[in-house]
Formats: structure tokens, C-alpha cells, sequence
């Protein structure tokens, strides 16, 4: 096999193995089927020779057509391609065959490839690495793209049937998880029912917008599934808190779990029963898996390179939540372009992740407009691109907000006004501000009356 010994000088710096992948070759020549072993490990572009990536992907086509692989139909398909004489000819296919007696180590071979095209793939990223850090870009941009570089070694790069079997076999298993599950739901539950049931939990990769008006309970909302995650799932949450500080959420978070109305907690002026309540909350919020960052005027990369550590550092992060997007800093050259940016930036985060992400965002004031008060999604503020980056958006209204003598004291509707894989519509949950928290409902939902217009009688 004395095929192309003129390397340059070059080209033998670069890591790879010709001998090992002549034997990958040869070895599936030997004993065609190896090849489903094979393809678990490496594709036609993990070969370093071009003339044997030509070659691999033409045992993949005579395969796919139920062709055998030897010496003679490789060489006419290849001959087919016009690519016979540029991968060293019938002498060269007959060279490497008769080379390999057996294909006994074809997967330790085909391991070597690998190995080495991931040494090339790394020398490439070091080599982007260091253009990007003498770039003239905001060092958090840097960082974020030197992380997605190193991540991306980690991405699947096999052909789409590898990846429709791996999907298949995810999909088996997933629907094995949920018949066997006793919630039933198949994403994150948010320990608030009726939501979980429309929406069968948070999904990984999910954006979750949740959105009101000043006062409707944004960030209890999101802080009740972020209870419910780190307390009952066990799985960590990270808060983005560009609003409050870390010590004003803890303060609403212990309101919520030792069940002590807040205005105490915040006054300091507990009741004698109250303390033992306390112990008790501190005690199950101790060491718990909650992480806040309160840093304010966040980017969306600052966000993703802390959450990236802390995912790496834990092994695990169940939810994220940011409070809120209008506080997040963009770089667009308006607020309308801006949030746009941060909107699809969110959603991007989620996927790379691979973790539902619940950003809380501002409402304006057209909703308040006219005798119904009820937020819809053209209501989000300053950009409509929020609405198609979202694969959930919950829009809250209690009704006692404009109405003194409202029917609905105490309850809040949580109106659903995008579900990708759901039905919208309206739920109803006990508005618990007091405690900081939102729950499920007992008994039955009043019905709200509709004021009638007042009746003007004509004159004359």
C-alpha cells in the first residue's frame, strides 16, 4: 500500500492514521457486516485521505442498495462517480483488501479514526480560538463563542439515518418513561396542576414567556415553579434576577415555604407563632439546589456562559429562570430590534442548553384600555418577535387589579396565548401573594358577571 508516500511535510504534522484507516477499509471489504459497528463511531468525513472518504461513502451507497462491498463492485461505483482514478484505482481498492486478513479490530480501527479526526477538529478550534480573542469583540462575546467552539465537539455528526435511528430509539424511551410515570407528564411539572395538565410539563429547549402588568405576580409566578423544581423534583434552577437582589427574592421565597405572610417577613415583626414556621422553611430551603445571579443589564451570552459553568459543574440544571427581559441589555440599534435580538437569543440558549428557559417580560398599557382589561399576545412589549420565538407564553390577570368588588377576589387567570404542541386557553389558580406563591384551586371557579353598559334614554 505504497499509495500517496509523497506527504508533505505538512500534511504529516496534521494528526492521522493512514494504517488505520486502510484497515477500517479493508477490514468492511473482508466482512461487509461490520458496517453498522463502524458507522456508530465515524463517517465518511472522519477520514483524513479524501480518497478514502470517497471510498467509505460508496460502500454506505452500495449498502443502502442492497449491494455487496467487495474489490469489484466498489471499484464500479466508484467508476460510476468518476472518482476511481483519484482513489489510487482497482490496484489500490485490491491492495488494501488483500492487506487485511480480518475484521476482527474493525472497531478499535475505526476508533483510531475518530481519535484523530477529533485531535484535527480541536487543532482547527484552537486555531479560531486565538483569532477570536484578538478580535475587536466584547470579551463576553468571546467567551461564549470559544464555549460553543469546544461544545460543538461534542455534536453528533453521523449521517441523517444514524441520527433518525437514535431519534427513534429516544422516542421509544420517552414514551416508556411516561407510561411508567406516576405524574403522567412527559416535560418539568410546575407543581401547579391544572398547568401542568395543559401543558404536560416544561420541555427542554422550551422559552417560556410569562408576562403581565406591573403588580399581576410575574416573578411569583416564575418563582412558584422554581420552588416547586428545587424542592420536589430535586433538580438545580438558576435565577437571573435583574430586578430584585438575591436577598429581596430569598425574603419571597421564604414567605412562600415557611407560609408566613410577607409584609412579616419583610418588617421583621414575627408572631410568636411564626418562628417555628420559620425554622422550618429555612430549614428545607438550606442547601437547596437554587443559584441566583443578580447582576443587572444582562446579555444574553453573559447569561448562557454562567449557566453553561454551573450546568457543567452540576451535571444537571432542571429550569431557568430570567427576571425580565426588558431589563436585559441587547445592542440593538432600537428597543424594538433589541428585544427582537434578546427574544431569539433566549430561545437559542434553550436549545443549546437543552433546558427550559422562563423569561418573565413587561406588558404595555393597550391591554388597560377599553372595559376588558384581559392581556392577549399583541400586548407583549416593544416587539412582536417574542411571540414567534416563544413555545409558551402565559399572560396573567386578576381581575380584583381594576375590579374593587370583583368575584375573583384572590384568583388569578392564567391565559395561554401559545402552546406549540397544546391548546390555548384559560386556567384558573389561587393568587397567594401574600405568601408569595401560587396554587392550585379548591372548589369551584365564580362566575364573573358582565357589567352591562348603562342605558341612556332618548330625548323627547
Amino acid at each position: 500500500m505504497n499509495m500517496y508516500q509523497d506527504e508533505s511535510q505538512q500534511a504529516q504534522k496534521i494528526p492521522h492514521s493512514i494504517e488505520s484507516e486502510q484497515a477500517v477499509i479493508g477490514g468492511l471489504m473482508f466482512n461487509e457486516s461490520k458496517l453498522p459497528e463502524v458507522e456508530e463511531i465515524i463517517t465518511a468525513n472522519d477520514f483524513f485521505r479524501q480518497a478514502h472518504k470517497d471510498i467509505f461513502s460508496a460502500m454506505l451507497n452500495l449498502v443502502s442498495n442492497n449491494h455487496p462491498i467487495d474489490v469489484i463492485t466498489l471499484a464500479g461505483s466508484l467508476e460510476s462517480s468518476g472518482k476511481l482514478e483519484s482513489c489510487g484505482g482497482l490496484e489500490y481498492l485490491s491492495d488494501i483488501a488483500q492487506s487485511v486478513p480480518s475484521a476482527a479490530n474493525v472497531r478499535s480501527y475505526a476508533k483510531s479514526v475518530k481519535d484523530r479526526s477529533t485531535e484535527r477538529k480541536l487543532l482547527t478550534i484552537s486555531s479560531e480560538i486565538a483569532q477570536e480573542a484578538l478580535s475587536a469583540r466584547e470579551t463576553d462575546d468571546k467567551v461564549i463563542k470559544a464555549q460553543d467552539l469546544v461544545m460543538s465537539l461534542e455534536a453528533s455528526d453521523g449521517d441523517d439515518v444514524a441520527q433518525a435511528n437514535s431519534a427513534i430509539k429516544s422516542v421509544i424511551e420517552e414514551i416508556d418513561r411516561r407510561f411508567n410515570s406516576e405524574t403522567g407528564f412527559h416535560g418539568l411539572p410546575t407543581g401547579i396542576k391544572v398547568i401542568d395538565e395543559r401543558t404536560n410539563g416544561l420541555r427542554p429547549s422550551n422559552l417560556i414567556i410569562v408576562a403581565g402588568r406591573p403588580g399581576s405576580g410575574k416573578t411569583t409566578f416564575g418563582m412558584t415553579i422554581a420552588r416547586h423544581t428545587i424542592l420536589e423534583t430535586k433538580r438545580p434552577v438558576l435565577v437571573f434576577s435583574m430586578e430584585m437582589s438575591k436577598e429581596e427574592l430569598m425574603e419571597r421565597m421564604t414567605s412562600d415555604v415557611s407560609n408566613i405572610p410577607f409584609n412579616f417577613i419583610r418588617s421583621g415583626k414575627l408572631l410568636e407563632q411564626h418562628w417555628s414556621s420559620l425554622s422550618a422553611g429555612v430549614s428545607r430551603l438550606k442547601d437547596s439546589p437554587l443559584y441566583i445571579d443578580d447582576r443587572s443589564a444582562l446579555t444574553v451570552n453573559q447569561m448562557k456562559s454562567t449557566a453553561r459553568k454551573l450546568q457543567r459543574k452540576l451535571g444537571d440544571l432542571g429550569v431557568i429562570v430570567a427576571d425580565y427581559i426588558q431589563l436585559m441589555s441587547g445592542g440593538g440599534e432600537s428597543r424594538e430590534r433589541e428585544i427582537s435580538k434578546i427574544s431569539g437569543e433566549l430561545k437559542a440558549m434553550a436549545k443549546d442548553l437543552g433546558v427550559p428557559v422562563i423569561a418573565l417580560s413587561q406588558l404595555n398599557r393597550e391591554c388597560e384600555k377599553g372595559p376588558n382589561k384581559r392581556p392577549a399576545t399583541h400586548h407583549l412589549r416593544d416587539s412582536g418577535s417574542i411571540e414567534q420565538d416563544a413555545d409558551m407564553i402565559f399572560l396573567l390577570y386578576r381581575d380584583e387589579v381594576y375590579n374593587e368588588n370583583s368575584q375573583h377576589k384572590g384568583i388569578a387567570e392564567i391565559i395561554c396565548g401559545k402552546l406549540r404542541n397544546g391548546e390555548t386557553g384559560t386556567d384558573y389558580v389561587r393568587s397567594r401573594l401574600d405568601v408569595c406563591r401560587f396554587e392550585d384551586m379548591t372548589g369551584e371557579v365564580p362566575q364573573i358577571q358582565e357589567i352591562e353598559p348603562p342605558k341612556f334614554r332618548r330625548a323627547g
